[in-house]
C-alpha cells in the first residue's frame, strides 16, 4: 500500500468517526462483560480497553498515541460511563513498535495498571486466542462499549452497550476498503453489508469477543453503520506472541 493511501485513510478516519457511537447497540450489564474497561483521559471516557490479567489490559495504539500515561486511567467493574467501579492508574504503557498512525497498522497497546484488578463477578480477564488462531468468516462476535445508539446523535449513552456482528470475508473487506489501500494481515472486518450495525471512535480500543475470546480490538472505519464500509478491527490472534512477550500474559 502506498503512502497516499495511508494518508487518505488517516484523513477519512479522523474526519468521519464521531466520538462514542455503537450504532444499533442495546444496553448490557458489566457482569456479562466483566473484562470491559473504560479508558479515561483527563477523567473522561476516551476509549475502550480489555482486562487480560490482574494487572494488564489491552487497547488500541491509536487511543494512546502521543498521550502521556499520567493523563490516563481505567475504570473497571462498572456498567456506567464515568461512574462506579474501581479506578486504576497506568504504570506502564506499551504501544506496538510498528504501529503507524497513517496506516493504523499494528493498532495495539498494553496498559499495566499501578493497582491490580480485584476479580469479582464484575471484574474478570478475557481469554486470549492462540497465536495465528483462525478467524472464520461468519463467526458471530460481540462488541461492547459506551456511546450513542444512532449515528448523528450528540449525547452518548451512560450505559454499557452491546452489539453482535459477524466476521466478514477478508477478500470482501479488502474490496470495500480498496480506495484506502485495503486492510493488512493485522486487521479484519466485522459487520453487515447492508450497514446498520457498527462502532465508532469513542469505542476504539474496545473488545470484540467471540467464543469467550478477545479476537478483535475496535480500530477504524468510515462513518458508522454505513453500507460497504464495515468496522475494521485489530486481529488479536496475529499479535498474540507480542502480547506475551511484553506482558508475560
Amino acid at each position: 500500500m502506498c503512502k497516499q493511501h495511508f494518508a487518505a485513510r488517516h484523513s477519512i478516519i479522523r474526519r468521519s468517526l464521531p466520538d462514542g457511537t455503537i450504532v444499533g447497540g442495546t444496553e448490557a450489564s458489566i457482569q456479562n462483560y466483566p473484562y470491559q474497561l473504560s479508558l479515561e483521559k483527563l477523567f473522561y471516557h476516551h476509549c475502550g480497553a480489555s482486562i487480560i490479567s490482574n494487572d494488564w489490559a489491552v487497547t488500541a495504539a491509536h487511543c494512546v498515541h502521543k498521550v502521556s500515561k499520567r493523563l490516563l486511567r481505567v475504570r473497571a467493574g462498572s456498567s456506567f460511563q464515568g461512574d462506579g467501579g474501581s479506578i486504576h492508574y497506568i504504570d506502564t504503557l506499551i504501544s506496538h513498535s510498528q504501529f503507524d498512525i497513517e496506516s493504523v497498522d499494528y493498532d495495539i497497546a498494553l496498559l499495566k495498571v499501578s493497582s491490580p484488578f480485584v476479580f469479582s463477578d464484575k471484574i474478570q480477564p478475557i481469554r486470549l486466542p492462540t497465536q495465528d488462531e483462525e478467524l472464520i468468516e461468519g463467526t458471530m462476535g460481540t462488541v461492547t462499549g459506551w456511546g450513542v445508539t444512532k449515528y448523528g446523535d450528540k449525547v452518548a449513552s451512560h450505559f454499557l452497550l452491546q452489539l453482535s456482528l459477524p466476521v466478514m470475508d477478508e477478500q470482501q473487506c479488502n474490496v470495500d476498503y480498496k480506495v484506502f489501500g485495503g486492510v493488512t494481515p493485522r486487521m479484519f472486518c466485522a459487520g453487515y453489508s447492508q450497514g446498520g450495525g457498527d462502532v465508532c471512535q469513542g469505542e476504539s480500543g474496545g473488545p470484540l469477543m467471540a467464543d469467550g475470546e478477545l479476537v478483535g480490538i475496535v480500530s477504524w472505519g468510515v462513518d458508522c453503520g454505513k453500507p460497504e464500509y464495515p468496522g475494521v478491527y485489530t486481529r488479536v490472534g496475529v499479535l498474540r506472541d507480542w502480547i506475551r512477550e511484553y506482558s508475560g500474559v
